[in-house]
């Protein structure tokens, strides 16, 4: 539940202060930290780092090109949260990703021996139908108490992942390697909220119940998100035989986001934009060469964005009033994928 009345939120005087902890250092101790133990690579985004383990000659191209068809399960969350003006939690929505099946693609070129270029995207296939959370904390004389709860069906509409980037070897051995990552990743996150239960101080039961004209398939909310992350990284290879190990992390604390929620019945609409997102990505690759050109790989990959406050725009959809806010809309998500992926190498 999202609140719309300027003076309903200029009407608590009450300052929350949280200390603030800053993302750059965080995202250095991180990369310190798996640089220091381990890594992971992340097929989620486009990498292929396999060149420079195992030697391929080809006369069929000057710069070697490969080909990856993959397909996935992906987990996770996104978030939703609305904020008092002085900072208080008002509201927070919890949107699932529920064993969502995702295809990809990804084309990779050597540009030298210690340098490739990377592209590739995730697309949503099929996901079966979940569900979408909403708390509510109204009571400002408490506000750690709940007072509003709603569950509803949902759908999930559009699913994309989409990445590029460039790795160059910074240390390399005959049994593994080490490169440094730079790129560019892209997440679009669209659900459809429908009917559902709920439970208010005045009373509970199915929304389709009490609100007039609303059927059971019928949308109530339409949720979008979109981030946009430039990273840096570091990859880790090794191989032993036939088998490669493929690993990387990337990170960055200046990743931007934005998200659109519009209520149908209540004909509302909700922009955010958020700045200064913090982005991190890991996962892990294991590869078999059944030759030098053809290959078969296993990956689990995980992603975050920390939670973040933006400012916020709402439209009255029937008269066209606006309302803008500064730092009441909150963003984030986190998901994982375990996907199988073929690799033709030219």
């Amino acid at each position: 539940m999202k609140f719309i009345s300027k003076t309903h939120f200029n009407s608590y005087e009450q300052i929350f202060s949280k200390k603030f902890v800053s993302k750059l250092s965080f995202l250095l101790a991180t990369s310190a930290f798996f640089l220091s133990y381990s890594c992971f690579s992340y097929s989620m985004s486009a990498l292929d780092m396999s060149s420079t383990l195992v030697s391929v000659e080809t006369e069929k191209t000057k710069v070697p090109i490969s080909f990856t068809l993959s397909t996935g399960v992906l987990n996770g969350e996104s978030h939703e949260y609305a904020y008092y003006q002085t900072g208080e939690k008002l509201s927070e929505l919890t949107w699932n990703l529920d064993n969502v099946i995702m295809v990809g693609g990804q084309i990779s070129a050597d540009i030298t021996k210690r340098i490739n270029l990377n592209a590739g995207t995730w697309v949503k296939a099929t996901a079966p139908s979940t569900t979408m959370s909403d708390y509510d904390w109204t009571d400002i004389n408490d506000l750690d108490q709940r007072t509003h709860w709603s569950e509803t069906e949902t759908e999930l509409e559009k699913g994309i992942m989409a990445d590029i980037n460039i790795n160059g070897v910074v240390l390399t051995s005959d049994m593994c390697s080490v490169s440094a990552i730079a790129g560019f990743h892209y997440d679009n996150w669209k659900w459809n909220s429908m009917d559902g239960v709920f439970s208010y101080p005045n009373g509970s039961g199915r929304l389709s119940d009490v609100i007039p004209g609303m059927g059971s398939n019928d949308s109530s909310s339409i949720y979008e998100q979109k981030f946009y992350a430039p990273y840096l990284g570091f990859g880790f290879n090794s191989n032993s035989s036939k088998w490669l190990f493929n690993s990387r992390i990337i990170a960055t604390p200046f990743a931007r986001a934005e998200s659109i929620d519009k209520h149908v019945l209540r004909n509302y609409m909700y922009e955010d934009t958020f700045k200064d997102v913090l982005y991190i990505s890991a996962g892990a690759s294991y590869a078999y060469l059944f030759t030098d050109s053809f290959s078969v790989s296993v990956s689990i990959d995980y992603q975050t964005y920390d939670s973040t406050k933006g400012d916020e725009k709402i439209t009255n959809l029937s008269t066209g009033e606006t309302f803008e806010f500064s730092d009441i809309a909150g963003i984030s998500h986190e998901s994982y994928m375990v996907s199988l992926g073929t690799k033709y190498r030219f």
